[in-house]
């Protein structure tokens, strides 16, 4: 062969050659393995920190029922939570009350462009759980362009990504909002209290619940008689919000086997089908399965704890 040729050839083999010595085919080859490496960590690695934010998830509503448990504490046995602000905070005059405002702190989006909603209107400073969960939270009262120190991280779940509620009085279905705003956005909290015991003891109207504070009173007195003792093990006070928006229509009912789910179920936050974090009563935190078509699912219930009496 020519010289020319030769060194044309040499050239060749040269170009295809890595400088370290891989031919363009050893080089395909280690790409292939590499991404086929990939597509069997990620998965894992995605998992890994999906766990990561369950249980900072847990941690915080574990944090938020130890603050409920000093809040009863200091009400002398009077054993009264305040689910909503019955009647609303002096001074602020919100025309929709929703559950929101025991706990958490002024919602940044509110769900609705409505200046009365209390979630939006209420500071952290003015909400009774949060002396309890963190007593340094402030905000100018009247001025909601101010945060201060108005937002506690110990009410936001890592994981939370929608938005999904209802508010007190509202006919219909609750609003699904598959958008970027998250329910701690939307809410002030990513965690509620379980307020759905009230559809077991007046029915789905709560407007005469919400309009009398007396009777709010002694509702929420009878409750507490329910959720002591063995009771308060099985009885779900707090709970992801998603938790809350998919219970909205649970009956007792929905466990019969033969009768067709009023609503379906959903998947949790935690990318687990149904799969919620919840607190009981008795200060218990749990993350699992929950059949959020019927007031009684594996291990809780979100109704009456004990017979209606």
């Amino acid at each position: 062969m020519p010289a020319s040729k030769k060194n044309i050839a040499r050239s060749f083999r040269a170009s295809i050659r890595g400088p370290g010595g891989f031919t363009l085919i050893e080089l395909l080859v280690v790409l292939a393995v590499i991404a086929l490496l990939m597509a069997i960590l990620v998965p894992y690695l995605r998992a890994s920190r999906e766990e990561a934010r369950k249980i900072k998830c847990v941690a915080n509503l574990r944090s938020i029922l130890q603050a409920s448990g000093m809040y009863v504490d200091d009400q002398e046995g009077q054993q009264l939570y305040p689910w909503y602000q019955v009647p609303p905070h002096q001074g602020y005059r919100p025309s929709v009350v929703t559950p929101w405002v025991f706990g958490g702190f002024r919602a940044p989006k509110p769900e609705r462009d409505s200046e009365f909603m209390d979630s939006a209107l209420y500071p952290a400073q003015v909400r009774p759980l949060n002396k309890y969960v963190d007593p340094t939270a402030f905000a100018e009262p009247f001025d909601r362009k101010d945060r201060g120190r108005d937002i506690i991280k110990t009410y936001i779940c890592p994981s939370d990504r929608t938005n999904s509620t209802t508010f007190i009085g509202d006919p219909g279905e609750p609003v699904e909002e598959w958008e970027p705003r998250t329910s701690w956005e939307a809410n002030g909290s990513s965690f509620t209290l379980n307020t759905r015991w009230l559809q077991g003891y007046v029915g789905f109207d709560f407007s005469r619940v919400i309009h009398n504070p007396d009777r709010f009173s002694e509702l929420s007195s009878r409750i507490a008689r329910h959720i002591v003792g063995g009771n308060a093990s099985q009885f779900i006070l707090w709970a992801e919000q998603g938790f809350y928006g998919a219970t909205y229509n649970a009956k007792p009912e929905n466990h019969n086997k033969d009768a067709p789910p009023s609503i379906p179920q959903i998947e949790g936050w935690h990318q687990g089908f149904s799969s919620w974090s919840v607190g009981f009563a008795d200060g218990h935190v749990s993350h699992g399965f929950f059949d959020t078509r019927g007031i009684y699912g594996l291990g809780g219930t979100i109704w009456q704890p004990a017979m209606r009496d």
